[in-house]
């Protein structure tokens, strides 16, 4: 089964209970029925349409046959083009060079070493039973890694 993602904008159908009214889809309240399908967690961009004393509540459910889709991220391939070019050109800089394209190559040395010293330490996750204690721990140590290893 095919689930929309989240950030998906939809709109409910006429005939609907709550018809004409837009959203964004924050998450799926049921995995899916045969007849009804997939019920959604809805964020109305016009929450008063839905808050009251009796329903105190900012989003609502409500199943995928009630709704059609307004925009989806597979409409704007661009979006992540751009993203994509804008992580490659950056990925490769290191402070170092930053530092120095703005003018801190008299001071750049000692700047790199107080942050490398306010960076945190690697952690250790001995003696721990937990595996999610220790992927945690084994993620932590991999950024820290990442980080130094992009000062110079």
């Amino acid at each position: 089964m095919t689930y929309l993602p989240q950030g998906t904008r939809i709109k409910i159908k006429e005939g609907q209970p709550l018809a004409g009214l837009t959203g964004t889809i924050k998450g799926i309240s049921t995995s899916g029925a045969p007849v009804i399908g997939v019920g959604y967690i809805i964020e109305p961009d016009d929450k008063s349409l839905i808050y009251s004393e009796m329903y105190p509540y900012d989003i609502f459910c409500a199943f995928d046959v009630m709704f059609e889709v307004e925009w989806d991220e597979k409409d704007n391939p661009n979006f992540q083009k751009i993203i994509d070019k804008m992580v490659e050109e950056r990925k490769a800089q290191k402070l170092y060079n930053i530092l120095i394209r703005y003018g801190y190559a008299d001071d750049v040395d000692e700047i790199l070493d107080l942050v490398e010293k306010w960076l945190p330490e690697p952690q250790s996750a001995a003696g721990s039973q937990n595996v999610n204690t220790e992927l945690l721990v084994e993620g932590f140590n991999d950024c820290v890694l990442k980080m130094k290893e992009m000062l110079r």
